[in-house]
């Protein structure tokens, strides 16, 4: 069973996101409150990152899309948490070699 499958026992939260890193994958999960119109208020937004270029680049995005917070609340909090996943698969494949 992947720890993707639970985020509140293997997630970590940053502000109102949450990250789930697969070691053994090499990838990881972003959960994120997205607003949306009509009677739901947020809905979560779920995005899998396949490799550590892949979350680069994400962070890059998400850090750049938190220069303007009154439009993207959480970029800032997912700019934090793909910098976490990254670091954690890096090191996870670092010890490998």
């Amino acid at each position: 069973m992947s720890v993707h499958a639970d985020p509140d026992t293997h997630g970590h939260r940053f502000g109102a996101v949450v990250v789930t890193v697969d070691i053994a994958l090499g990838d990881c999960v972003i959960r994120a409150p997205q607003p949306c119109k009509g009677p739901a208020k947020t809905t979560v937004r779920k995005a899998r990152f396949n490799s550590i270029d892949e979350i680069r680049e994400g962070w890059r995005t998400q850090n750049w899309l938190s220069r303007k917070p009154h439009e993207h609340p959480h970029a800032g909090d997912t700019a934090r948490a793909l910098k976490f996943a990254g670091q954690r698969l890096k090191a996870a494949q670092e010890r490998k070699r």
